[in-house]
This record gives C-alpha cells, sequence and structure tokens, in this order.
C-alpha cells in the first residue's frame, strides 16, 4: 500500500470522526480532592482509582485567557495573574465553537471561553504539585482530531487519559480554537491565523491530532517543547506546488465572513469581534468552509512547507517519532463526505467524478492517471469493488501518503541515532458495516484502553454539601446498582486525638486515672455515635432508628455498647456478628491491675518513668508506640476495662443487676467454624501436617493466661473424644472448634441468650449460624466456612466485585443476607423468603427472571423469553413456529439474548449479539406470588413493538427500551423482538417465504402473551400494544390484520401507519419477487429450488449483501396476503379491520429533521438551494409515487426566501416529516375514528416539547423519537444526562397518560384530552408541558388536496393549518395558542 504514495501529490486535512460508542462509562471511584498551585492559580482535582491503580484527575484547567472579545481571532494571550480562588478542576468545562454532530460531540457545552487542558497523572505528595524525591514522569499530551472543525479533550471516555496514566506517565490533552475563530487569516497580526496551533503551543508552554504533531516538528515555535511525538493518521505535508490554502484566498474567505455581517471598513476583523460567535458558527456550517479552515504557512508558527523544511533542514530534529495509518484511512471519511457512495450503483464514471471533485483541495490531480491506476483489474460492473478503490484513493492521498512520507522525509534528515517508527493499524474488532474495515481512528480506542473500561457500579455523579456540627462536609452522589446513593467519606466527628489528646496505646491503654481512663476505642465509637445522633437527619437519616452492627471486636464493641449505660438512646436495634463481651465469670479478660501494668512496661521502655509517665508518653513518636506493640506481640493486654464509667459491670452482672440497655432489638450470630482461620495464623504448628494429641493439649494451656481457670485435661478429652490420635486433619479440625467456641461462639451465643432471657419479652432477639461458603472461594475451602465469611455477603461483594468468579447461588444469596439486615434495621423483623430469583412456568418452560429494584419499587424482570422455535434452516423466511414442547432445562431469563439479523449502526446501541435465532421477549411486571395470580386482579399489559425501519432496531436496546419504569405504574410490560431486513420481510410469492415474516413473529408474541401472561400477573384481555417508527406502523398493520383480532383491546401508534398513496402500496408483490430473486441472483440461486438455496447461504453473507446494497426501499410489508389483505383506505372503507379496540396515535413536531439528515448528507454537507429541494423531492419518488415534485415545491417554498439555506433546509424537513410520518399517521387516525364505533375512544395528539438541555434536540427541533425518552421515564434513572425538573415531571406525566390509557381506555381521569373527532370538531392535544393547550379545528379547516392540483389552506386569523404533500389527502399540523381556542 505505501507504495502507492509515490504516485500523488500530496495535501491533507485531519478529520477524526471517531465512531467507538460501544463503551460508556469509566471504571472509576472517587476519592478524594487534590489541590496543585500552578501558573494559573490553585487547581483542585480529585484522586479515583482506575483499574486497581490511584489517579489524580484534572479537568478543564484554564491556560490562557478568555480568546473573547478583542482576543478573539487573536494569538492566545498566557494568564497574568494567577487566577483567585480554587479552581475547580473535578468536572468538564466548555468545548471550544464548533458544529455539534449528533451522537459524536451533541452533548458538548460550546464557548469561545474554552483554553482549558485535562491533566491525568500517578499521585504525587509534596504541596506543590512535585514529589522531589520520586523521578518525574514522562508526560504525553493528546491533541484531537476533528478536521480543525470539531472536537473536543471532553469527548469522554473516548479522550478520557486516565487508563493511559496508569502506565506511570502524566497526560495531558488540551483543547484549541476550531474553525474560522481558530484559523481566520486577516493578512496581519489582528487575524494571524494558525490560532489554533498557537493555542496548543502555548499549552505545551504551560505544561496534536497527528497534523498537529506534524507541525509543531515544523515549527520554529515549538522548539524545546517536547522530545518525542506520535502521529496517528495524518500529518503536515501537501502537493510540492502549493499548500492547501494560499494566504489570499485565506484572507478571501475571512473577508467574505466580514461582508456577510457588514464588517467591510478597514477595521473588519474588529468588527467581526463584535458579533456573536453562534452566528459566525451558523455561518460556518450553512456554507460547510471546512476547506478554508485550515493552516497558513509562511508565518512564525509554520515559515515552511514540508518539503521545504526539511530541504533547508529548518525543522525541530531533535525529537523522536512514531508515525502510522490504519488499513483503509479513507472508507469512513469518503463515505460521510460523498453520499453517492452509499447508493448501490458506483460507476467507473462516479470514481473519475469524485476524483475530479477533490482537485479544489489537492491541486494538480491527474484524474486520469488517478482512476486508471486505482481501477486497474477491476470489473466495470463490481460496484462494490468501485467503491473500494475510491475509499483506497481517498485514504491516500488524504492520509495514508502524507503521513507515510512525512515519517520517511523526517527519519532521513536527522540524526540517525534518533528513533523513528512506523506502523499500519489493520486490527478492529468493531469494524464500520460499510466496507468491513480497519478505517481511520480505529486505534483511539485501542490507545485510550477503551476495552479494558467497562461500565460499573460506581459512577460519580455530582457533588452533595451538608452542613454538620464538623463543618461543611462535601460528598458525591454514586449510582451504585442502577439506585442514586449519596457518599461521604472522612467526616470528622473529633478532634484528632494527638498530642495531649493522644490517649493510650492507642485506644485501650489504661492508667488508672482520666489522664488515660481505657476503652479509649469505645469512647470513639461512642463519640461518633453522638455526631450521628445529632447530624444525620441532614443526610436523610432517622437519628432515632439507629441500628449498629459490627464482625468480631467490631461486634465485641456493639456488645459492649448493649451494656454501657453512656450510649442509651444512641441506637434502637444491634447486629453483632462473631464476638460479644463475656467471658469467664470469675474475672475478665484483663484487670484494671493488668492493665496498669502493661501500661507502664509500655512508659519503662521509652524511659518514662516519672508520675507524668502518661504525658512523657503522648511526647513519643507513634510509630515507635506501634513498632514496639508489634515486636512484643502482647495484644492479650489490649482489651476493655471492666468497671468504668462506660463498661461498669461484666456482661454476667450487667444481665443479672438488669443494667443494660434493654430496650433494644437484637441480631447476633456466628460462623460454622470460626477457631479456624484465626487459630492457623495464630498457632504455626497447624500449619504441620503432624498435629498431635498432645499439641492439642499444650496449644489449650497456651490459652489459660487469656481465657483463665480453662480445665485442660477435660476440654481437650471432651474435643477429642472418638478421635483417633494418628488423625492429624482431625485433631487439627476439633482445636479449630475449641478456639472458635471459646473465643467467639460461646460468648456470642450466650450473650444473646442472656439478653433475651431479661429483656421485654416483646423485643425481637434472633440468631444465626452462617454455615454457607461459596464452593469458588479458595479461602473457603482450606478454612470451612470461618470467621468473617459473612462479610461479603453482607456487604453485596458478589454483585460488585466483578473480577471475582461468584456463582449465581452467591449472588442470589448477597441480595438475601443484605435484604435481612437492613429489613431488620428498618421494622426490627427478619421475615424474608429468597426471593432474588423468580421463576414462572410458561408455555416455552420454566423461566428464570429476577427481582429488581426501580424507583423504590421491586419490578420482577425476565430478559430474553424465547416464543417460537429458532427460525434458522428450514425456518429461515418462513412463518414463525410455536414452541411445541416446553424446553427441558430452566430458560435464563436474568441478562440479555440475541438481537435479530441486521447492520451494526453506531446511533443504535444494543446489548448481546445479532444471531437469526432471536425470536425472545422481555418482561418487567410488579411481583406476584402463585396465590396472588388466583386471588389479585391482573394488571393491564402493554406490549412494546420497537422500531427502525425494518432493518434495525431490538428490545435490548437499554436503557431506551427497558420497561421497568413503566412497570411501577402497576402494569406489565412485554416488548418483542421480531425478524428484520431479508429475514423478516422477503417474498417468494408463495408459503415458501411469504413476506411479512416480522409482523407474523410480532403475531406469534401475542399469542403468547394471550396464553402465559397471567403468569406474571398480565390481563390477556387487557393487552395495549404500542411502538415507534416501524413499532408504530405495526401497530397500524395489526389493527388492519384479521389474524390479529382478539390479541389486543388498545393501540398507541407514536410516529407512522400503514397508510401511503391510494394509487399502489410502497412495494408491489411483483417488485418484492423481483428484489427477492435479484438476492438469489446475487447467491447464485438461480433454479426452481431458489427460496431453498438461500436457506443455505450464510446470514451474515445475506446482511453483507443487503449492507452494500442499500436497498431498505424494498423492506416492507406486503399487502394482499392473509395478515394483510387490504391498505388501509380499503380496509377502512370495507370496514374490514379490528373496530372494537381504542387508540391513542400522534406525531411529533418536526418528524423530518432527524430522519432526512441521515438519509440524505447534502443537507449538512452544503448551501442547500430551492433546486436541492427539488431534486430531493425527486429522489423520493420512487418510494412513495406519483408526487407532483413542482406543486410541492412551490408549496413548501411559498414565502421562503431563496438564499436563505436554513429556511429551505426546515422545509425540506417538513416536507420529508409530512410525506412519511406526520400525514400517514393522522390520517390513519382519523380514518379509523370515523369507521368504529362512536363510543370507542381515539385520541391524536402532538409532540412539540424539547428539553432545553438537550443539544440534539437544539439541533433538529422535537424530531422523529423525540418522545421516547419520556414515554420509558429516561429522565428519572440516567442520571448522568443533564435532565431538569421539567423533564423529570413531563415524563411521570406522559407514562400515567400512557400507562392509565392502558388500564382504562382513558388517558386522562379528568377527560381534558378530549377525543379526536367529536361531532364537527377534531381536538388535537399539545404533549408540551409549557403549553398544554388542545388544539380544536372544524372538518372545514382541513383541506382536501387534489392530486392535480396545488395545496392550499384557508386563512384563519387565529389558525395556523400546514398541509402535506399533494400525494396524501389531508395534513393537520398544530394550532397557535389564541387564548380564545383554548382548553
Amino acid at each position: 500500500m505505501i507504495s502507492k504514495c509515490c504516485l500523488i501529490s500530496l495535501c491533507y486535512i485531519v478529520y477524526t470522526i471517531n465512531y467507538s460508542f460501544v463503551e460508556s462509562t469509566n471504571h472509576l471511584e472517587n476519592n478524594s480532592y487534590v489541590d496543585v498551585n500552578t501558573s494559573s492559580g490553585i487547581v483542585r482535582g480529585q484522586t479515583i482509582q482506575v483499574l486497581n491503580h490511584t489517579i489524580n484527575e484534572f479537568l478543564g484547567i484554564p491556560f490562557a485567557e478568555p480568546p473573547v472579545g478583542d482576543l478573539r481571532f487573536a494569538k492566545p494571550k498566557p494568564i497574568g495573574k494567577p487566577l483567585k480562588g480554587i479552581i475547580n478542576a473535578t468536572v468538564p468545562k466548555n468545548s471550544c465553537m464548533q458544529t455539534l454532530i449528533p451522537f459524536y460531540t451533541s452533548d458538548l457545552n460550546i464557548d469561545e471561553d474554552c483554553l482549558v487542558l485535562n491533566i491525568w497523572a500517578p499521585p504525587v505528595r509534596d504541596t506543590e504539585g512535585i514529589n522531589v524525591d520520586k523521578q518525574l514522569k514522562p508526560v504525553m499530551v493528546w491533541l484531537h482530531g476533528g478536521a480543525f472543525m470539531i472536537g473536543s479533550i471532553f469527548i469522554l471516555p473516548d479522550y478520557n487519559g486516565s487508563v493511559l496514566a496508569t502506565h506511570d506517565i502524566v497526560y495531558v490533552s488540551t483543547n484549541y480554537r476550531v474553525g474560522a475563530f481558530g484559523f481566520l487569516y486577516s493578512g496581519d497580526e489582528s487575524a494571524p491565523g494558525n490560532m489554533g496551533l498557537y493555542d496548543q503551543q502555548l499549552a505545551l508552554q504551560w505544561s496534536a491530532g497527528s497534523w498537529s504533531v506534524s507541525a509543531h516538528i515544523l515549527s520554529p515555535l515549538s522548539k524545546g517543547l517536547f522530545r518525542r511525538g506520535i502521529m496517528e493518521s495524518g500529518a503536515h505535508l501537501f502537493s510540492r506546488r502549493r499548500p492547501l490554502i494560499t494566504k489570499c484566498e485565506a484572507i478571501s474567505y475571512a473577508k467574505q465572513l466580514a461582508e456577510y455581517f457588514n464588517c467591510t471598513d478597514d477595521k473588519w476583523v474588529q468588527c467581526l469581534r463584535g458579533i456573536d460567535a453562534t452566528l459566525i458558527q451558523d455561518y460556518q456550517i450553512e456554507n460547510n468552509s471546512t476547506y478554508h479552515t485550515n493552516m497558513i504557512m509562511g508565518t512564525d508558527i509554520l515559515p515552511y512547507s514540508a518539503q521545504v523544511a526539511f530541504k533547508q533542514q529548518e525543522f525541530n530534529k531533535d525529537i523522536e517519532l512514531i508515525a502510522g495509518v490504519a488499513t483503509l484511512e479513507g472508507s469512513l471519511l469518503a463515505y460521510v463526505d460523498f453520499p453517492i457512495l452509499r447508493v448501490i450503483n458506483v460507476t467507473k464514471q462516479d470514481f473519475e467524478d469524485l476524483v475530479q471533485q477533490n482537485e479544489p483541495i489537492f491541486h494538480a490531480l491527474n484524474v486520469k492517471n488517478m482512476t486508471e491506476y486505482y481501477l486497474r483489474d477491476i470489473d466495470d460492473t463490481n460496484s462494490s469493488a468501485i467503491r473500494h478503490s475510491f475509499f483506497s484513493f481517498y485514504g491516500n492521498v488524504l492520509i495514508t501518503c502524507p503521513t507515510y512520507l512525512f515519517a520517511k522525509l523526517f527519519a532521513q534528515n536527522t540524526a540517525k541515532e534518533n528513533n523513528v517508527f512506523f506502523y499500519e493499524w489493520n486490527y478492529g474488532t468493531y469494524r464500520i458495516s460499510v466496507d468491513n474495515s480497519v478505517t481511520h481512528g480505529a486505534d483511539l480506542r485501542y490507545v485510550f484502553g477503551l476495552p479494558l473500561i467497562h461500565t460499573t457500579h460506581l459512577e460519580i455523579k455530582s457533588y452533595v454539601d451538608v452542613n454538620t456540627s464538623s463543618g461543611i462536609v462535601r460528598g458525591q452522589t454514586i449510582q451504585v446498582l442502577n439506585q442514586t446513593i449519596n457518599e461521604f467519606l472522612g467526616i470528622p466527628f473529633a478532634e484528632p486525638p494527638v498530642g495531649d489528646l493522644r490517649l493510650g496505646a492507642f485506644g485501650f491503654m489504661y492508667s488508672g486515672d482520666e489522664s488515660s481512663p481505657g476503652n479509649m476505642g469505645l469512647y470513639d465509637q461512642q463519640l461518633a455515635l453522638q455526631w450521628v445522633k445529632q447530624n444525620i437527619y441532614k443526610f436523610g437519616g432517622d437519628p432515632n432508628m439507629v441500628t449498629i452492627f459490627g464482625e468480631s471486636a467490631g461486634s465485641w464493641s456493639v456488645s459492649a455498647h448493649i451494656l454501657s449505660p453512656l450510649s442509651k438512646g444512641l441506637f434502637r436495634r444491634a447486629i453483632m456478628e462473631s464476638a460479644a463481651q463475656l467471658s469467664s465469670r470469675q474475672r475478665p479478660i484483663v484487670t484494671k491491675t493488668e492493665a496498669i501494668s502493661y501500661a507502664k512496661q509500655l512508659a519503662n521502655h521509652f524511659n518514662c518513668t516519672n508520675d507524668k509517665w502518661v504525658q512523657c508518653l503522648r511526647g513519643i513518636d507513634a510509630t515507635l508506640i506501634q513498632d514496639y506493640h508489634i515486636q512484643t506481640n502482647n495484644t492479650y493486654y489490649i482489651n476493655t476495662i471492666i468497671g468504668t464509667d462506660i463498661l461498669p459491670y461484666a456482661a454476667q452482672v450487667a444481665f443479672e443487676k438488669k443494667e443494660f440497655n434493654k430496650d433494644i432489638e437484637l441480631i447476633a450470630g456466628v460462623t460454622e467454624l470460626e477457631g479456624s482461620a484465626l487459630a492457623y495464623f495464630q498457632y504455626p504448628i497447624l500449619q504441620t501436617d503432624n498435629v498431635t494429641k498432645q499439641d492439642f493439649n499444650d496449644l489449650v494451656q497456651q490459652n489459660e493466661p487469656t481465657f483463665h481457670t480453662l480445665n485442660v485435661k477435660n476440654i481437650t478429652d471432651y474435643y477429642l473424644r472418638d478421635i483417633d490420635d494418628t488423625n492429624s486433619s482431625a485433631i487439627r479440625h476439633q482445636f479449630f472448634s475449641f478456639y472458635g467456641d471459646v473465643l467467639i461462639t460461646c460468648p456470642t451465643y450466650l450473650f444473646a441468650k442472656l439478653f433475651a432471657q431479661n429483656t421485654d419479652k416483646e423485643n425481637n432477639v434472633f440468631f444465626y449460624e452462617w454455615t454457607y461458603g461459596s464452593s469458588d472461594m479458595a479461602i473457603d475451602k482450606i478454612m470451612g466456612v470461618t470467621h468473617g465469611a459473612d462479610l461479603r455477603y453482607v456487604f453485596g461483594l458478589p454483585l460488585t466485585q466483578h473480577n471475582v468468579n461468584y456463582t449465581k447461588v452467591d449472588k442470589e444469596f448477597t441480595e438475601y443476607s443484605m435484604r435481612l439486615w437492613t429489613d431488620f434495621a428498618k421494622t426490627g423483623t427478619t421475615h424474608l423468603e429468597i426471593n432474588s430469583y423468580v421463576d414462572v412456568n410458561t408455555s416455552s418452560g420454566i423461566v428464570r427472571g429476577q427481582t429488581i429494584q426501580v424507583l423504590n419499587q421491586t419490578i420482577n424482570e425476565f430478559l430474553g423469553i424465547p416464543f417460537a422455535e429458532p427460525p434458522v434452516g428450514d425456518l429461515r423466511f418462513t412463518k414463525p413456529k410455536a414452541i411445541e414442547k416446553p424446553i427441558k432445562d430452566i430458560i435464563d431469563a436474568t441478562v440479555p439474548k440475541n438481537s435479530c439479523m441486521q447492520p451494526l449502526n453506531p446511533l443504535y446501541q444494543y446489548n448481546g449479539n445479532n444471531s437469526e435465532d432471536c425470536l425472545v421477549l422481555n418482561i418487567w411486571s410488579p411481583p406476584v406470588s402463585d396465590i396472588e395470580v388466583v386471588d389479585k386482579p391482573l394488571k393491564p399489559v402493554m406490549v412494546w413493538i420497537y422500531g427502525g425501519a425494518f432493518v434495525i432496531g431490538s428490545i435490548f436496546q437499554f436503557p431506551n427500551y427497558n420497561g421497568s419504569v413503566l412497570a411501577t405504574h402497576d402494569i406489565v410490560f412485554v416488548s418483542i423482538n421480531y425478524r428484520l431486513g431479508a429475514f423478516g420481510f422477503l417474498y417468494s410469492g408463495d408459503e415458501s417465504s411469504p413476506g411479512n415474516m416480522g409482523l407474523y413473529d410480532q403475531q406469534l408474541a401475542l399469542q403468547w402473551v394471550k396464553q402465559n401472561i397471567h403468569k406474571f400477573g398480565g390481563d390477556p384481555n387487557t393487552v395495549t400494544i404500542f411502538g415507534e417508527s416501524a413499532g408504530s406502523w405495526s401497530v397500524s398493520a395489526h389493527i388492519l390484520s384479521p389474524l390479529s383480532k382478539g390479541l389486543f383491546r388498545r393501540a398507541i401508534m407514536e410516529s407512522a401507519a400503514q397508510l401511503f398513496s391510494r394509487q399502489r402500496p410502497m412495494i408491489t408483490k411483483t417488485e418484492a419477487i423481483s428484489d427477492a430473486k435479484q438476492l438469489a441472483n446475487h447467491f447464485n440461486c438461480t433454479d426452481d429450488k431458489w427460496i431453498q438455496c438461500l436457506r443455505g447461504i450464510d446470514a451474515t453473507l445475506i446482511q453483507d449483501y443487503h449492507i452494500q446494497t442499500n436497498n431498505t426501499y424494498h423492506i416492507n410489508a406486503i399487502t394482499g396476503t392473509d395478515i394483510l389483505p387490504y391498505s388501509a383506505q380499503v380496509a377502512f372503507e370495507k370496514k374490514e379491520f379490528n373496530r372494537d379496540i381504542e387508540l391513542i396515535a400522534g406525531a411529533t413536531e418536526l418528524e423530518g429533521s432527524g430522519l432526512a439528515i441521515w438519509v440524505f448528507p447534502i443537507l449538512i454537507t452544503k448551501n442547500v438551494t430551492k433546486q436541492d429541494f427539488n431534486d430531493l423531492v425527486q429522489q423520493n419518488e420512487p418510494t412513495f409515487h406519483t408526487l407532483n415534485v413542482k406543486n410541492i415545491t412551490d408549496y413548501y417554498l411559498r414565502d421562503i426566501d431563496d438564499t436563505n439555506s436554513s429556511a429551505i433546509r426546515h422545509q425540506f424537513f417538513s416536507f420529508y416529516g409530512d410525506v412519511l410520518i406526520t400525514c400517514p399517521t393522522y390520517l390513519f387516525a382519523k380514518l379509523f375514528a370515523q369507521n368504529t364505533a362512536q363510543e370507542n375512544n381515539v385520541f391524536f395528539y402532538e409532540w412539540t416539547y424539547k428539553s432545553s438541555d438537550t443539544p440534539i434536540d437544539q439541533l433538529l427541533g422535537v424530531t422523529h423519537g423525540a418522545e421516547l425518552p419520556y414515554v420509558f421515564g429516561l429522565p428519572l434513572t440516567q442520571h448522568d444526562k443533564n435532565y431538569t425538573k421539567v423533564d423529570k415531571e413531563f415524563t411521570e406525566y406522559s407514562m400515567r397518560l400512557w400507562t392509565d390509557f392502558a388500564k382504562t381506555g382513558k388517558p386522562d381521569s379528568l377527560d381534558k384530552w378530549p377525543h379526536l373527532m367529536d361531532k364537527t370538531k377534531m381536538s388535537i392535544k399539545n404533549m408540551d408541558p409549557l403549553d398544554d393547550t388542545i388544539f380544536k379545528i372544524s372538518e372545514m379547516d382541513l383541506i382536501s388536496i387534489d392530486t392535480n392540483s396545488p395545496i392550499r389552506a384557508k386563512s384563519h386569523s387565529n389558525v395556523i393549518i400546514r398541509i402535506a404533500s399533494e400525494d396524501l389527502p389531508e395534513r393537520y399540523i398544530s394550532f397557535n395558542t389564541n387564548p380564545s381556542i383554548r382548553e
């Protein structure tokens, strides 16, 4: 491939469009803040955990004065004085002014004030940000790509440098100005051009993409700012004859911009500085002026072109370099830039025309030679090969050759000892469907470690400040197992116990007086409980509902607080896990005398021998005291002291005197073999293979000083009865039992027993023995269920430690355990059953789902229940086959399954894989028991049918189609997969492939629901089907289908209907058969058995053909079949449809915008003219048929200025939405209402609400699919999105409308939403929380459209009606909000 480079005159524009949408949330947990004093001021970052490494993260550190006002278009200005106050570098900042690209940069906040940088670094410790005791680390500075038009360091996680920083480097990424703001050139210093490069350079002084890196290699101003460079796909190396853009051209472009804004005098640059930045940005978008956004040669930052710089040796020669390219750089870039490459038939002439189009950019291209070279040996009829060759050409001229030749020239002209390396990147597991290629930007996800970063149970959300008695504490909001939790780490509740406050060694030293009173650790706990009592309400906690719990010494402490009079009233319930303050009846474990003796031994060791020995010990370095403690190993004396104010009595005495806190409730318990791990590490002899009876006896004797008055002989005889003296393992095990009994089990049990005997009878006291240990845990295998075995389950580790091989039972058991503990804390009771898994016996077999928590409600979730035999082999292209015999094994419905065969689409991410074996459904339902299924009323059912043009889509598009939030509204939610593309709609003309298989799939799923849904608590006679786009189209088809009769009672159609031209269907049977045979011919299936032949072709090959030919037009339902005998118009005329249902239908305000820019890229790539509008309407003729192009153009462009590109574009959005979505949906609903029983409810809406915080809404208006986040409750669950309070209220309102309709047939119990048709009135609800108007119009206001004459509408002062294309009979649209017509 590299050899091609010598044939081409070179030029380059960086155009990084990263289609890496597969990974989302970084595996980060917030720990603490880090302040660093910089030249910009004190910046505050935060410490995060990344792949088990600690990393300091700083986001959005300013490195220059804001380039606004007089600094617009100027070189960046360093920050003159450090900013006052702390610079918050814990959250992203602005990105530079640019065009927002849907689904790529649309979430960015853009502003001119954007010159900031990010840093991720391994932690350093001193206050100035550098640990002088450590070697400084290498620094990597990332310069984003984006054709100098788009891009940002806040495109996260793509450019999240935290993973790279775990490799012991410091990672920096820097914003720089793009577009006119970064590269406008006036010919003098007022706007010197290359401002984006100057921005990068200033950032380097403070501390590109690849093209920028090469420019800094050439720039004399960048000398000494870096030592090494890595160029990934791009270089500053143009044609030998001339630069990409000359100074004259750059000045000419700049003055065109100035003239547009009437900046025509000598001070035109100053004038431009006063223009609103968004207007300049809009001008660039409308004029698609990326060609003029580039670097200027002959300036101080770039004095020479690359060739001249290398020839004159005028470049930075003392650096080392890696450079490289992807295998097929041009595929994605060309596919985006040249829409003709997306059509079926790309010809040799197209190739030649496309090369010619590149002449104004690359200059002096020999089009004939290029065409002959790249198309040599290519069959003129092989469209795919021609397309692929253009991808090669475009990638070579734009990326590959400049990068390779730059690296080659650099290597030839630099010192021999310098390292220069080159690579070709040919690996990528995520390939774009256009050419299955490793394309531009394919390396980024690997370089930034995205495959290592997975969604975690924790995500940093926001900070929370609470005013406490300690001061204002700042915590953070995190997401834990899909719930929002506030986290506060390390709140001080006491003065630091240092100096004069140092107590004991350090928590239990006893001096005999108040100077060191012993039990300081217990006093610490008690003070913390007092702090909780005083402050916890500010965190939402009830100070009168406190449960204290602990394990081991923590459990011992809990028992001490039960006994302590000073802890009275500080807690209500307690859980003791494996220990209690209860020892020998005769004496405590350590007496006061023994405790004082130990303390004085410690004092003597440090020569603290006078009366002030405690004060003396306070002056000893803490680590020395700790070392003494370790060396002497006298843990025996580290214990609580009885006979003090905090613990006046031993447990036995306290219970006898009833001097303890009796008004609490208690759980206590132990593990099965408490002593194994404790004894194993305490007594090394137990680690040998030969443990004898004498060893047992000796070990018991060693415990006498601790436990006192042990009868060693009796104990030995008891534990070793029936034990073979030669069985070392058995003797060891018995000592484990003894040690656990004397240390943990007996004290814990006896404490609980005495407490229960001496407390109020009505109080709840429970005891457990923990006998479960996961067979996958090595420590459990060695030690049995030992001390601490409960902790991992009590704290839910099997749900969060994804790197540990926990089993399903482990996960189930941890849910159960946590619920026991937390329910006890809530109610004082433990009446629970394990219910995290839910088994339901269905016609498919026993399906196992799981119980989840959704918005504080319990929901049963079942994912991927099969409802049909896999449609593979002989069942490919046929009607679905019901499952005849229930599947024997339990069906795991706790994880997503396959989605149906479809092209990969970055806009539609879903969980799971593509496969033909995909006929499954999901269910979310309120929990129900077998008894409740019989005794309780069944709940309404809502069945969701997804959209995607019958080409893409899946029920596993999470969170978009997660029905759990809707299920909290007391309904059962079902979503169904169905076959797509040729697999779902290929038509052979007979029953071998009857067409409409996707609709048959949906219908079989509805039959399954009818048969089984009662077992999930759903009412099979109250089913509502609803869908959006192709899903809404499907709903309308089931309304028309005689085979769907009785399978549903209500329907909701969101933005589409099976209603097109009166003259003919969208696709006829003849056309459908022709398309099917083209597919067969492609695979040489040409005889009478061509369908059977196609069944033997690999499914991925059929899918690839589908992608390459892009023939989505033919993917549609066939009328004149048993499932769809008539078109909508005929069915309504004959009254042959399902009339006994109730209906909501509707459309969004601007349905066509999002769809049109996807289908017709010209709408975003150029200045749209009236002729373009006319041509685009003409392109729709093969789809919609009999369009009167002239009438439509005249109607939609009436009163539109021919030079107003934005207005023309908007009008095409209106036309496209009208003809494709809005008119069919409205007319279907109207015809249904006119031909159904009057008592049936039919409602219509227009969705006009857009969130002001959603950039994609701002870009496209209220477009196709805008209602989906609100219908599925996403503002309540997607805490990482900037949803507003109004958004959250509106989603609750929308879900209530939908679910109330499913329950009663009325979306509004107050009847504020009238029927679509009411005598002579037509009523349409405006779905906007800010303007909840009911639009009312009379029949006369809806104008019929003559198919041979222009469209006209009556003029009304207070009513505005927009009428659609001439091909469709009528058109409603919204009405203004004149008070006289408001409801």
